[in-house]
């Protein structure tokens, strides 16, 4: 039941995600408002369409019945899609062109804070606009001071020169336009924004009359009636929206930008070398302000396209084609009304990418601060690209031999899950990255390659990421309240379970791994626990076996003592740790060593094993050339010994000089039964790394086990304080009381 929880939990996490319209629709407190298909008859054009958001009611009706006769994997795809169109935030596309997109971005109009030429707030003109271009407008006068003493002394030294004197006129032509234009700019705006909002919505009356819905979340897929085919349009359009979301902030803000920087453009006109600026800052004025117009009428003809179509497969496509078209055709519009900044190479993909107009108006700001200097307003444009992975556990697998307890064992494994999983994962992930790329069509073949990434990043990570959690709560609680945590003990059992170094350093450990899997950092979170136990490697190996530890005997020891001469030793492995035990003389192996690397992908009840022995009294390993390892006498030399020098008692690789290998691995399973294990190397094995040493100045311990020392130290002179402590209150106490008996004495 506890191995099948995490798919359950990740079952429930995909039932509760495809779901999630259904449960949102049945809450009793969600106020709903009838349904009015035909509610854009009455619309009012320019105001904001319906609530603005990506999805009306009827067309949620339209999929919600769709998602009911669909089949499983059309109508998971078809749920997918249905949660993404709800994103708070996001404006449609008829939001965007036709309507009032900035309600949705959080903008509140009122009464006296209504919108102004289509874009503006009045409280961002009172607030944001006016006080800036007042502080710049205040200067105009000295400018144009200083440029008519200039054209006067310039004029002065070439009085007889044709030349100076057209110049000179020229100059005052200049100077007069700059003058009328500084003071009638906002004039020139509001016709520039009239004429831009009067052809938006001459285009949108005619779609109304035309019965195009404009209230639902895809104009272009239900321009013709909806079908379940259309949802791969929905995905397509939901892209594009998204990325013309993008642009029209864009579009505001560089708007904002232009308009401060309009006594730039009247400055620029003062002085001859700087006048090009004024024809850069014009025309990227109004390619953003008629970018609006050139979209409004592609999505006009797009529209009008599909409502004479059939449905059908050949329609789908044939949808799917406009989109992707809609950005190259903007483009297009842009490079041939020379609204685009095309001389540089980024500025020629940015105008195709249908941007031109936003990536030009970037350029211009990067110029303006060498206007004076006579520059012509060309820059440069900035890409800005992303990536994400997708949370996964780790988990080691078959050939860890290590002495390091620290690594991941079957916590990990169960967070990360097998190949069954790991096969739903990748399915599932191909789903996304599909739907990711159906999104991302609008934009071209790197928007395809984007968006396949990151759907399938998002929707396999989101998998794992559900697993994780689950897995890690289930283990976090088993280690804590399981059969080998604290529950159903007594004070005293857990008392001493907490006295047993090795006991507590295991369970903070499996705590760690738990919590860390649950981001797919089992071992970092397993090496944390165990540094929290206060209690290392070397401590344990050092430690009273009271206590559980190992009373600081190295491999010498154990080889030397004549107790253990010809003992059978054996390394033994499974999904928690690994660790060496020795043969007590009655066939039960008992544990000589602490514990080392678990082997993740090892089932519960396999242990795999390696045999190794123990040389006899007086005898020695020693390492042949080729690494075997030969019997030799303590003595040195091989008389007392007939096998001394000759017989080959242990393999190359895993032996040392008391140790020695020999055998390879062998898989024991729960039944009892016994084979040879060919994925792993038993050679790799390290004796030295899980038994105690006594090189002076070698220092073998992990930061974890650094840390681990330093919390020991500091809990023990914790406790010391507060034994002084209690001493000192005791000592007092009795003497109190004795001077309170003589004194009673006395009397």
């Amino acid at each position: 039941m506890w191995k099948r929880l995490p798919s359950l939990v990740m079952l429930v996490f995909i039932i509760t995600l495809s779901l999630q319209t259904t449960v949102a629709s049945a809450d009793p407190t969600v106020v709903t408002t009838p349904c009015t298909p035909n509610a854009n008859k009455t619309l009012i054009v320019g105001q904001q369409i319906g609530n603005g958001s990506l999805i009306d009611c009827v067309v949620q009706q339209q999929i919600d019945d769709a998602v009911d006769d669909a089949g499983l994997m059309d109508g998971f795809i078809m749920g997918q899609a249905n949660n993404l169109f709800k994103i708070p935030g996001v404006n449609s596309l008829q939001n965007l062109v036709f309507g009032n997109p900035y309600p949705t971005w959080g903008f509140n109009g009122s009464d006296t804070n209504q919108l102004q030429y289509g874009i503006f707030y009045d409280s961002e003109i009172n607030e944001v606009l006016k006080p800036i271009m007042t502080v710049l407008g205040g200067i105009y006068v000295s400018i144009l001071t200083l440029a008519i003493m200039l054209s006067a002394l310039k004029i002065g030294f070439k009085a007889h020169s044709p030349q100076a004197k057209t110049d000179f006129w020229t100059d005052i032509y200049m100077w007069v336009f700059s003058a009328f234009f500084i003071a009638g700019f906002w004039y020139l705006f509001s016709a520039l924004m009239d004429a831009n909002q009067a052809l938006v919505q001459e285009l949108a009356k005619t779609l109304i009359g035309k019965n195009i819905n404009l209230q639902g979340f895809s104009i272009i897929a239900g321009a013709g009636g909806f079908q379940a085919s259309d949802v791969l349009v929905f995905l397509a359009e939901w892209g594009l929206a998204l990325y013309l979301n993008v642009i029209y902030i864009s579009r505001k803000l560089i708007i904002i930008l232009l308009v401060i920087m309009s006594p730039f453009a009247a400055y620029s006109l003062l002085f001859a070398k700087t006048r090009s600026f004024f024809g850069t800052w014009i025309k990227e004025l109004i390619g953003n302000i008629f970018l609006q117009s050139m979209h409004a009428i592609i999505l006009f003809m797009f529209c009008m396209i599909a409502s004479i179509m059939n449905g059908g497969p050949g329609a789908m496509v044939f949808k799917l084609g406009m989109i992707i078209m809609f950005i190259p055709i903007t483009g297009m519009l842009s490079k041939w009304l020379n609204l685009g900044d095309s001389s540089t190479k980024l500025g020629s993909a940015a105008t195709m990418m249908g941007a031109g107009a936003i990536g030009g108006a970037m350029m211009l700001m990067k110029s303006a601060p060498g206007m004076m200097k006579g520059g012509n307003g060309q820059g440069a444009l900035g890409a800005l690209g992303g990536g994400m992975g997708a949370l996964s556990g780790g988990a080691g697998g078959a050939g860890e031999a290590g002495g390091m307890d620290s690594g991941a064992t079957a916590i990990s494994r169960a967070a990360a899950g097998g190949s069954k999983w790991n096969s739903a994962k990748s399915t599932m992930g191909k789903v996304g990255g599909f739907m990711g790329a159906t999104m991302g069509l609008s934009m071209g073949p790197a928007g395809v390659m984007l968006g396949s990434k990151v759907g399938s990043g998002i929707m396999s990570g989101g998998m794992q990421a559900a697993r994780n959690i689950g897995s890690g709560m289930i283990n976090t609680g088993k280690s804590i309240a399981g059969e080998k945590g604290l529950s159903g003990l007594s004070p005293s059992a857990m008392k001493e379970r907490w006295s047993n170094l090795e006991e507590r350093r295991n369970t903070f450990g499996n705590v760690g791994e738990s919590l860390g899997s649950m981001v797919g950092k089992g071992e970092a979170g397993r090496s944390m626990g165990q540094m929290l136990s206060g209690v290392s490697r070397p401590a344990l190996h050092s430690a009273n076996p009271s206590v559980g530890g190992f009373g600081g005997q190295t491999l010498e020891d154990i080889a030397s003592n004549p107790i253990n001469a010809g003992r059978d030793v054996r390394w033994d492995q499974t999904n928690e740790g690994s660790r060496f035990s020795m043969d007590d003389g009655s066939g039960n192996f008992k544990p000589i060593s602490v514990m080392g690397a678990a082997d993740s992908e090892l089932k519960n009840g396999e242990v795999r094993s390696v045999s190794f022995k123990l040389p006899e009294a007086g005898e020695s390993f020693k390492r042949s050339p080729n690494g075997q390892y030969t019997v030799a006498s303590i003595g040195g030399g091989s008389s007392g010994d007939p096998r001394g020098g000759r017989e080959v008692v242990g393999a190359a690789g895993g032996s040392t000089q008391f140790l020695a290998r020999t055998s390879g691995a062998q898989i024991r399973a729960a039944d009892g039964k016994k084979f040879e294990d060919s994925r792993f190397d038993a050679s790799k094995i390290n004796p030295d790394a899980y038994f105690n040493h006594n090189v002076a100045g070698a220092d073998r311990r992990t930061d974890s086990d650094k840390g681990a020392d330093f919390l020991s130290r500091s809990g023990n002179q914790a406790k010391n304080v507060i034994d002084h402590g209690k001493n000192a209150a005791a000592w007092a106490g009795t003497s109190v009381k004795n001077k309170l008996g003589r004194y009673k004495g006395a009397v």
